[in-house]
């Protein structure tokens, strides 16, 4: 799936709680970095990035959020291996981070309670991923055919990611008070638990903390009742396009739909767009339609996005990603995810990532 993970984000670049927003620091103090390079920041959360300069050794951002957010600041690079980043996580006040150059990661991070938490439960989980990192390059080192090999790795793999899961539910078992559990929680839902595990585990959460946005993210977890599934009519569903405009997916009826599910931050989502284009000119006279589902949290990406790539077909987005209604009932944890649905409103195929919707919807009209 996508996961959403570090190192997707960090690839595409290559291209405690308050009520009210609050404007503060993230302040750099750094060796050996030449005045004037460039480091970039991205917001996790929304996908959105800044750069400036280092002087003198020092550089400093300012971004505005109202919850625990997790960014990312790195170096410019042509490819992942050569990125130089830091992963922490930040809350409304000021944060500052001593680091060298070429080993960023490694950095320390001073303000952040949160990013303290982060850090000791990494320690725990570590020996878990050494664990994992050492499976994996026997893993890509095997030739296809050693069939019981693969098996007997993934089953490790399995176990260790059992592991991994176990540490992290007994940690929001053990820290009801924390609303690091509440970030745990909502990561581990989209993938690793099953809903009834997840309402168990809120439930032990302490309530003060359950006004806020990641709270929100899980309460709606836990109420999704639908999922969508193949040869099941399609879950109708209303969400505003670009311009407030709303759109219901069950007036298309008569048409075969494409549901994209999308996001302005993933670069396989962007590549697939021309191949989309092509489509849409061939067989919308023909009826068909797209409807893109925006997984983006910040609503002026996702229409700078529409704009630059001239997407004709209506996108629509409730500006919560992964955790909005509509994702949750089509079970999306990956972008590219595509759904298609044909002129009775019924489900037909579910396609995961880029390169294969084409020939799927060319063999409908053809």
């Amino acid at each position: 799936m996508k996961k959403l993970s570090l190192l997707f984000l960090i690839g595409i670049i290559l291209t405690q709680c308050k009520n009210h927003i609050n404007s503060s620091d993230i302040e750099l103090h750094l060796t050996g970095f030449p005045d004037s390079a460039m480091l970039y920041l991205t917001n996790a959360e929304t996908g959105l990035t800044d750069s400036a300069y280092v002087i003198n050794n020092h550089l400093t951002f300012n971004v505005d959020i109202d919850e625990p957010t997790r960014f990312i600041i790195n170096t410019p690079a042509k490819t992942r291996s050569e990125v130089d980043f830091i992963v922490f996580w930040k809350e409304s006040n000021k944060v500052t981070i001593y680091a060298e150059k070429g080993n960023l990661k490694e950095g320390k991070v001073n303000g952040s309670k949160t990013h303290q938490l982060y850090t000791n439960l990494n320690k725990k989980l570590s020996k878990f991923e050494k664990l994992s990192d050492s499976l994996w390059l026997v893993y890509k080192s095997l030739p296809p055919d050693s069939t019981a090999l693969l098996k007997r790795i993934e089953k490790e793999g399995n176990a260790i990611n059992d592991s991994i899961i176990k540490v992290q539910i007994n940690y929001i078992k053990n820290n009801p008070y924390e609303l690091y559990s509440f970030i745990l929680l909502r990561n581990l839902m989209i993938e690793e638990l099953e809903r009834h595990q997840v309402e168990d585990l809120y439930q032990n959460l302490v309530s003060d903390l359950k006004k806020t946005k990641i709270a929100k993210d899980i309460e709606r977890f836990i109420q999704t009742k639908y999922y969508a599934e193949i040869g099941k009519p399609a879950i109708n569903f209303t969400l505003p396009d670009i311009k407030g405009n709303p759109i219901t997916l069950d007036s298309l009826k008569g048409k075969v739909v494409l549901l994209d599910f999308w996001s302005s931050n993933c670069g396989p989502c962007l590549l697939e767009i021309p191949h989309l284009k092509n489509l849409y000119k061939e067989f919308n006279p023909k009826g068909f339609e797209i409807v893109g589902i925006s997984m983006d949290k910040n609503k002026d990406a996702w229409i700078k996005t529409v704009n630059m790539y001239n997407i004709t077909w209506p996108t629509v987005s409730d500006l919560k990603s992964v955790y909005g209604k509509v994702a949750l009932e089509y079970g999306v944890n990956f972008y590219p995810t595509y759904y298609i649905i044909d002129r009775d409103g019924k489900v037909i195929d579910k396609v995961l990532g880029r390169g294969i919707v084409e020939e799927k919807i060319r063999k409908i009209f053809e």
